[in-house]
């Protein structure tokens, strides 16, 4: 009988023994997970969002976005657009600030004992790290818009700090007197694009904005667009201190 009872407290000390050990190798692995999910959510898929390109006579529009992750105001993005058959004319490129979207948290599946599967346990620790990360620095994208010919298909190339092929599918404006209100937001978000990455260059420059401001008149004018004057704003270093004597 004693024999027994031995033997008994022998198999629940092992049996206890062995649920710590599982119970830690739980919490080692749920770590392992949280840190390999952060990596995940820190790494950035490159691929461009939100392509639009209206086709027109002699230039159409087009537009699209590739995440970027954060990019600081100090930063000088280096981007070149191409395209083979020399169909891409004046890009604009700048930065724009990501909307937030709240993910999704699904209500997590449970098994027999009612407890939070795994899987289901995972995806809400991913979508809380990434939420998290995009409150406490919002990720931004790199918004590309330039002119193009012709209304077939085309590929466009980005070089530089960002490396991405896009296919680009032109679709024609509306016809007869309709006017094309999107083809008229490409337009202007383009002019837009286009005079605020010439007021940065003329700004980052020590030389006067000849080039810059004839590009602008002579685009503002064949176009009907409105064509400011680009002007260098002299730098707090730069500027003249009145003396208070």
């Amino acid at each position: 009988m004693n024999d027994r009872l031995e033997c008994t407290a022998i198999v629940l000390v092992h049996f206890g023994k062995a649920r710590l050990v599982l119970s830690l190798l739980s919490y080692r692995l749920l770590i392992v997970l949280v840190l390999m999910i952060g990596m995940q959510s820190c790494a950035q898929s490159t691929f461009a969002q939100g392509v639009q390109a209206i086709s027109g006579k002699p230039y159409g529009f087009a537009r699209f976005v590739v995440p970027a992750g954060q990019i600081t105001e100090s930063t000088s993005l280096r981007v070149v657009v191409s395209n083979e058959e020399d169909r891409i004319f004046f890009p604009a490129i700048d930065v724009i600030e990501a909307p937030h979207q709240e993910p999704a948290t699904p209500e997590p599946a449970r098994d027999r004992a009612n407890r939070p599967r795994i899987g289901a346990l995972v995806q809400r620790i991913r979508n809380a790290v990434a939420n998290a990360k995009d409150q406490i620095n919002p990720p931004e994208l790199v918004r590309v818009q330039f002119l193009f010919t012709g209304d077939t298909p085309f590929d466009v190339y980005l070089d530089g700090d960002i490396q991405l092929k896009v296919n680009v599918v032109p679709v024609r404006p509306l016809g007869g007197n309709q006017v094309d209100q999107t083809f008229l937001e490409l337009q202007d978000s383009w002019w837009a694009g286009y005079i605020a990455q010439a007021q940065r260059q003329v700004q980052r420059s020590d030389y006067p904005a000849i080039i810059e401001s004839y590009l602008i008149h002579m685009l503002g004018n064949r176009f009907g667009l409105a064509a400011p004057e680009l002007t260098k704003t002299p730098k707090k270093s730069e500027e003249v201190q009145s003396d208070p004597l």
